[in-house]
């Protein structure tokens, strides 16, 4: 594993990962585009935002913020007005977050007073029930892969995308203090392959489903480690 957690929070909005949408529109602003990614008919709630109607359903959105100008939105929810601030999209030109709902774990006493109740809770705004599970950024200027190398060493694996460009992809695995993985993210680095040059990045956390299996695997490996010695 090359890159390493604290390498990996230094990358553009990676602060951003795991914040509830509430608390990212209170940062940031008001993004240029909600992208609603549940089907047509999904059933969707009616709600406000310091005075911006809202009609999103209980799906994943996608949210996207740009320092540039894009132009008219065309998808779902729109909300053209002023820029985000700097440090939500200082190195970037376009950031897009995955949001998904993601309940609480909620504990109270029990009536009599001896012992809790535990139960799996989804918030009942909207807003906070939805957490940001991956940020894909369009980075300015654009890193050489000579620089991603030297910074991060070699990738954990490189994969073909689209044509003219592949991913360069870090692992970054998060363990506790005998060395159990209890967290993974995967950074993925878009190479444009004519001028070796990386025209932006995603990070997923273990809540993608390719993440989450990785970490199951790594905790297996651990497990059987564990047991041996």
């Amino acid at each position: 594993m090359a890159m390493t957690l604290e390498q990996m929070q230094k990358l553009p909005a990676v602060q951003l990962l795991n914040e509830r949408i509430d608390a990212v529109f209170n940062r940031c602003g008001f993004p240029i585009r909600i992208e609603d990614l549940a089907a047509s008919d999904a059933p969707k709630r009616s709600f406000v935002w310091r005075e911006r109607p809202i009609s999103l359903s209980a799906g994943e959105w996608k949210v996207t913020y740009s320092s540039v100008n894009e132009g008219s939105p065309s998808l779902a929810e729109t909300a053209p007005g002023t820029a985000p601030p700097r440090t939500c999209v200082r190195g970037a030109s376009r950031l897009v977050l995955l949001a998904r709902e993601v309940g609480v774990i909620v504990r109270t006493k029990k009536p009599a007073g001896y012992g809790y109740l535990t139960r799996y809770q989804i918030p009942s705004d909207p807003l906070h029930a939805h957490k940001v599970l991956r940020i894909d950024v369009s980075v300015i200027p654009a890193l050489s892969v000579i620089t991603i190398t030297k910074r991060y060493g070699e990738p954990d694996e490189i994969m073909a995308s689209k044509a003219g460009a592949h991913i360069m992809r870090y692992w970054v695995v998060v363990r506790d203090k005998i060395h159990s993985p209890r967290n993974a993210f995967a950074v993925d680095f878009r190479i444009d392959l004519k001028t070796k040059h990386c025209v932006g990045f995603s990070v997923d956390t273990d809540s993608i489903e390719f993440v989450a299996k990785r970490l199951e695997h790594l905790q297996g490996q651990w497990e059987r480690a564990f047991v041996l010695d």
